[in-house]
This record gives C-alpha cells, structure tokens and sequence, in this order.
C-alpha cells in the first residue's frame, strides 16, 4: 500500500477509536447536562436518589413503555441503584432492542445519572443516539417527573385498530357409531 493509503486508514482508525472512547467518556454527558440546564430544567431536585429515581421510573413505565408508548416495541428500560449505604447512586439507561443480533439489548441511547447532593439529587440526562427532537421530549419529562409531575411529553402512539378475536370454529358434533365387526 501508498503511504497516502496507510495515512487516510490510520486517520479512519483514529477516528473510529475516538467516536467508541468518546461514548465511553463523562464528559459527553456533562456536555448534556449543560444543554439541559440551558433549557431552564432544574439540574437538581430534592429528595434521595432513591426516591427520584422511583418517579423517574413510574414516569417511563406509564409513558415511553406504556403499552402504547412509542419505546415499548423498539427499545428496553434498565436501571442500577446503589443501597443509601453505598451512596444511593442510580442510573437509568434506554436500550435499543437488538433481536436480529441474538441479543435483548443494543446500544444505549439514553442516560439518566442520580446522585445524591446532600438532600437534594443531581440528575445528569444524556443522549447517546437518539434524534433531538425526542431526546429534548423524554429530557422534559424526566425532570417532570423528577419533581413529581405525572404528564408525558413523548406522547404514546396511536392506538392500533383492535383486531377482533378469531371467532371460535363451530365444532360439529360427530356422533361416534360403533364400529362394525
């Protein structure tokens, strides 16, 4: 190979290396959690970790995986939280749903950090991967939520038509003859 070849390679790698360290860094969701104290949402709430973190997830149970939440088919809720006595640290993260790779989770495209902040809770959000406009959306409403709000900006889809149970096949009713002998 040229060395231009080799150079533009090397660079692709570094690249590439880069965007995975990257995603791996604490930076990019202090980055986040700029953007969203720029929007005028509370960067810190009071009550433990814990207990946040509790409406935190009712909210997305009854909105983004709601049955008919717009997460439900296409993404998995997890959570990790730590005993008071540790800290009470938790941590929600939104997973793509990965059934063609043979797994159950996907990348992450969501984070919520909570960390306790004497009475008070720090909540850091980040979007990994999803597009603005709904990562903003589900951003409202998890500090909605944080301070007790019950609403639902990333609105639920349309409910599908109901599709009516297949009607039960008639069984006929076949009168057993003795068998001839």
């Amino acid at each position: 190979m040229t060395k231009p070849a080799l150079s533009l390679i090397n660079c692709a790698v570094l690249v590439q290396l880069t965007i995975v360290l990257g995603g791996c860094s604490s930076q990019n969701l202090s980055d986040s959690l700029t953007q969203t104290s720029s929007l005028g949402e509370p960067s810190r709430v009071t009550g433990s970790p814990l207990v946040v973190y509790g409406l935190i997830a009712r909210g997305a149970m009854n909105c983004w995986f709601a049955p008919a939440g717009q997460l439900k088919k296409t993404h998995i809720f997890h959570a990790d939280a730590e005993s008071p006595v540790k800290g009470g640290a938790a941590e929600i993260s939104v997973h793509e749903r990965d059934v063609a790779g043979g797994q159950t989770w996907g990348a992450r495209v969501f984070k919520i950090v909570l960390k306790p902040a004497g009475e008070q809770t720090d909540i850091e959000v980040g979007s990994l991967k999803l597009p603005p406009p709904i990562a903003n959306l589900m951003r409202g409403d998890v500090f909605d939520w944080a301070q007790g709000g019950k609403g639902c900006r990333l609105k639920p889809l349309e409910a599908e038509p109901s599709i009516p149970a297949p009607l039960a096949a008639k069984k006929s009713i076949k009168k057993k003859m003795p068998k001839a002998q």
